[in-house]
């Protein structure tokens, strides 16, 4: 129950343009219909090279899924990747949950707190 609360609140962050403003590629759409289809395995092995060449939103999307498969080390960096290329309330939102999930409450609370700030 927890992980489709969660599903659900971050897919209502990016259909809100908190994540993906402007990028709209082949990638983007494809890693969004994977994310909506639960396809974490898939995203994982289809874009698992070549991280600095992608824009914030297929990065949330590729996070998203390694958070998933519990592999927070490599959710967390990818997602703070993202926030350097944008600042959103979506990623901030997913760093906060990886980093509550490797028990680091107090960064977590940081995180969340940017939520209304971006």
């Amino acid at each position: 129950m927890r992980k489709l609360i969660y599903v659900f609140l971050l897919f209502f962050f990016v259909h809100s343009n908190l994540l993906i403003a402007q990028e709209t590629d082949s990638r983007t759409e494809e890693l969004e219909k994977l994310f909506i289809g639960e396809k974490y395995d898939d995203i994982i092995a289809k874009y698992s090279n070549d991280f600095e060449n992608l824009q914030a939103g297929p990065l949330f999307y590729i996070a998203y899924a390694h958070s998933i498969k519990e592999n927070y080390e490599k959710a967390l960096s990818l997602v703070n990747l993202a926030l350097e290329k944008e600042d959103n309330s979506a990623s901030h939102f997913l760093k906060g949950t990886i980093l509550k999930g490797i028990h680091r409450p107090s960064e977590a609370i940081t995180s969340f707190q940017k939520i209304n700030r971006t």
